[in-house]
């Protein structure tokens, strides 16, 4: 929940975004990340399993701060 917090403020205060440009910025933040890392496990064949389950694991985690954001700036 940091880096999404950390967007949100820079967005409002330092950028001054507002409602859906605000909401937009701040769930790409909360989103996962490790479909970077399966790109490069794909690309050098290299622990390909792990990186899926990865990526399934953390999107599932990723719900609940992604309703959560929905919630309170949608």
């Amino acid at each position: 929940m940091v880096q999404p917090l950390t967007v949100y403020l820079l967005a409002r205060y330092a950028l001054g975004l507002q409602s859906g440009e605000l909401l937009a910025v701040t769930v790409v933040a909360a989103l996962p990340t490790a479909q970077n890392v399966f790109t490069f496990a794909i690309r050098y064949h290299q622990a390909e399993v792990l990186a899926r389950d990865a990526i399934f694991v953390t999107t599932l985690g990723s719900v609940p701060g992604l309703l959560l954001i929905a919630g309170v700036l949608g």
